[in-house]
């Protein structure tokens, strides 16, 4: 099953959450205001 999502930017699913991003939504919600957080293995 391919399960496509496309951030709106709302916050709802996403607060107080960590929610994988690419590098361009990272930087686009980071550029809004948002906390970006930067998890490694």
């Amino acid at each position: 099953m391919d399960t496509k999502f496309s951030c709106v930017g709302c916050g709802g699913c996403c607060t107080d959450h960590h929610v994988p991003l690419t590098l361009l939504e990272a930087r686009q919600w980071a550029a809004d205001g948002g906390n970006v957080i930067v998890l490694t293995e």
